[in-house]
């Protein structure tokens, strides 16, 4: 049966694989956008995506194979933290900011769901 670990990796992998369907889309929809004011530049909001899709995948695989588990707090943390810098401070969308309460959920499940799955290496059984 799955371990604690393999189900922290299978987030961690579904999260990466989120983010890189995200960087696709950055590159894939600019000539719908074309007459909008973008707050953030398509092209590096898609490689933000690219960069945290990557990241999560590597650490995906560390954690299949029973490595590196201390880390998915703190990726976690920093995770969430970069992604709430983005909307407070580079999105511009009223409807973006409209979603605050939303991705405040969605980010107080992810950590508790990260927290609970690392929390003790030692007995990840």
């Amino acid at each position: 049966m799955f371990k604690r670990w393999h189900i922290l990796a299978l987030l961690f992998l579904l999260v990466g694989l989120a983010n890189l369907i995200r960087a696709r889309m950055a590159f894939y929809i600019p000539p719908v956008l074309e007459g909008y004011t973008l707050s953030v530049p398509l092209p590096a909001l898609g490689g933000f995506y690219l960069g945290w899709g990557m990241l999560f995948g590597v650490i995906a695989i560390f954690f299949w194979l029973r490595r590196a588990l201390g880390w998915a707090i703190p990726v976690a943390v920093v995770y969430q933290v970069t992604l709430w810098m983005l909307c407070i401070f580079a999105y511009r969308s009223e409807y973006a900011r409209a979603l605050w309460a939303r991705d405040l959920v969605m980010t107080g499940l992810f950590m508790v769901v990260v927290i609970v799955l690392a929390r003790d290496k030692r007995r990840a059984t």
